[in-house]
């Protein structure tokens, strides 16, 4: 098996200045002396470093804590004021910018009564070369892991109850280029090879600049060798830092890049906190089917305060404190609890040892949590904001663990003429667990943890998966389906392609006599539509049925269309408020 691991990296500098003759607060407040404001600003506008037009749009964020005063701000292009616009509401200054060639300076002046109080510069250079990160790429394949990542991105940022996240043509240009890049040079967030003909900038806000993504609030997360977005997601929401992006409400774009290695960048963005703030924990308040473990490969690592790195772990809890980046979060208790009120040993992480954002907790449980068990979470802390009030953000909760062996996907991945088999564990891996694929009593493969033995090739054929987990003390067998496709569409693909799978005891076995209708996914996964009859305007509820990914008969009802010729199948209300199952 291939471990997958993954970076992270979220960029964002803010300063605050008071200037010396006055006195004020960040946050806007309902009174205030005419004479009594602060500043908030960014060290650099956009873009920076290199830009692959010669339109590009120039911005900068500098934004005072209230506007009854006399004020101006300008900006100047190459020496030359230039007909900028400011926007009071989000501090953002902009100018759209024609015909530039080579290189440019940016200077924007702040006067408040009459006297300049703020003036920062930056430069860029615009890019002679014809940059088109899409082009000798199969779009085919490109648009599939997009709207892939998209998708399972959304689903878990609507359990979250925060916003859904909008494709960005800028930003899936920076992540693609930057995929290219990775595809060629060294992996990671920076580009250090800057003489390279893919290179597009150092950092993610450059390269996100230079493909002209106006907005400074930028985030990156990268996870190498995936068969496809969906699985990237999962695997970029299972490591603690990299949840700090895909779960940030002030987020609302991203764009999604892939190679030939099968990496995946997604790069994010959005307007960023206005002095609002959200807290948000996962695994989420009364969640259930929390995976009970963790192989910490993950960079930055969380673990690197208790000197452990690429270890078994229970799964990472997480808090997080969304608000304005001057906030201090003070952090008094960080405990977890079993069921029966045992406090469960973890590596606690909190603001003050982080030096990757001091906003979060972490606590990652030492030894993988119990399956079926229910654990509660109690994080109490306090956030300060820049004149130093306290209010408090303190939070409990509670989850609830898998229960069961589960696979949320198997496939293969091959590496050196080698087809391994690949289990996603759906609640948590059990690295000790033995998985044997067999047909008609002859062993094919022998699997424990990432040790796998292969005795004969495979060919195009029904298989079963025996699966032994002393973990989740149970032993599952699984009809496992396999053809011999295409060549893969990444470097560790496998032409070996897992068509269908589901449990030798489950109702879907004694139902595969029955076609199956397409199914919507949902947060769960795939459902499968089961029909004695081959057309959906021919059939009654008696011959129709919903199994859902562990072959579990789901309660439904049909709803016909007004012309009468289809009918859509929906569980029924009881079913959809308890479990969360998706119409079809």
């Amino acid at each position: 098996m291939i471990k997958h691991s993954v970076w992270v990296l979220v960029g964002i500098v803010l300063f605050v200045l008071s200037p010396d003759h006055v006195h004020g607060t960040e946050n806007n407040q309902p009174e205030r002396e005419s004479n009594s404001y602060t500043i908030r600003y960014h060290e650099e506008g956009a873009p920076t470093g290199l830009v692959s037009t010669s339109s590009p749009d120039i911005t900068y964020f500098i934004k005072l804590s209230h506007y009854d005063l006399p004020y101006e701000v300008d900006m100047f292009l190459n020496g030359k004021e230039v007909s900028s616009t400011y926007n009071e509401n989000t501090g953002m200054l902009t100018y759209e910018a024609r015909g530039l060639t080579g290189a440019n300076t940016v200077t924007v002046q702040l006067e408040v009564y009459g006297k300049k109080q703020l003036e920062r510069s930056w430069s860029f250079e615009i890019d002679s070369r014809n940059m088109d990160p899409f082009a000798s790429m199969d779009n085919e394949i490109l648009t599939s892991v997009g709207n892939d990542a998209l998708a399972r991105a959304n689903e878990y940022r609507e359990r979250l109850d925060i916003p859904l996240l909008k494709s960005n043509d800028h930003l899936k240009e920076a992540a693609q280029a930057h995929a290219n890049y990775m595809n060629v040079y060294s992996k990671g967030h920076h580009e250090t090879n800057n003489s390279a003909n893919l290179f597009t900038g150092k950092q993610p806000a450059e390269r996100t600049s230079y493909f002209g993504y106006p907005k400074w609030f930028v985030g990156e997360g990268i996870s190498y060798e995936e068969p496809g977005g969906a699985s990237a997601v999962d695997h970029l929401f299972d490591a603690p830092y990299h949840r700090l992006s895909l779960m940030n409400p002030f987020y609302n774009e991203v764009g999604t890049g892939y190679n030939h290695q099968g990496d995946v960048v997604m790069n994010f963005g959005g307007d960023g906190s206005e002095g609002e703030h959200r807290i948000i924990q996962y695994p989420y308040p009364n969640q259930r089917g929390v995976p009970v473990s963790w192989f910490a490969y993950e960079t930055p690592n969380p673990l690197r305060f208790f000197n452990r790195d690429q270890v078994w772990t229970g799964y990472p809890v997480s808090y997080v404190y969304y608000g304005p980046s001057s906030h201090e979060l003070q952090v008094s208790e960080a405990s977890l609890v079993n069921e029966d009120g045992e406090t469960v040993p973890s590596y606690t992480v909190t603001p003050q040892m982080e030096n990757e954002g001091t906003h979060h907790v972490f606590l990652i449980p030492k030894e993988k949590l119990m399956p079926g068990a229910g654990y509660k979470v109690r994080v109490n802390a306090q956030a300060k904001t820049a004149e130093g009030n306290l209010f408090d953000v303190s939070r409990t909760w509670s989850f609830k663990t898998g229960a069961s062996v589960l696979f949320d996907d198997i496939y293969f991945e091959a590496q050196n003429g080698v087809h391994f088999l690949t289990l996603e564990w759906a609640n948590g891996e059990d690295p000790e667990a033995k998985a044997i694929l067999s047909k008609e009593d002859k062993v094919y493969i022998e699997k424990k943890g990432d040790t796998q033995r292969t005795v004969q090739s495979l060919q195009s054929g029904t298989y079963e998966l025996k699966v032994d987990s002393p973990h989740f003390n149970e032993q599952e067998t699984y009809i496992v389906k396999i053809e011999t496709g295409k060549l893969p569409h990444y470097q560790y693909g496998s032409n070996l392609k897992v068509v269908d799978f589901y449990q030798t005891n489950s109702l879907e076995a004694l139902y595969q006599k029955f076609p199956i209708w397409e199914a919507r996914q949902s947060f769960y996964g795939s459902y499968k539509v089961f029909n004695d009859r081959e057309q959906q305007s021919d059939h009654n509820e008696e011959g129709t049925f919903i199994l859902d990914r562990i072959g579990n008969l789901i309660a439904s009802f049909l709803n016909g269309s007004e012309a009468g010729d289809s009918s859509t199948v929906l569980p029924t209300q009881e079913e959809g408020e308890e479990s969360g199952y998706m119409p079809y």
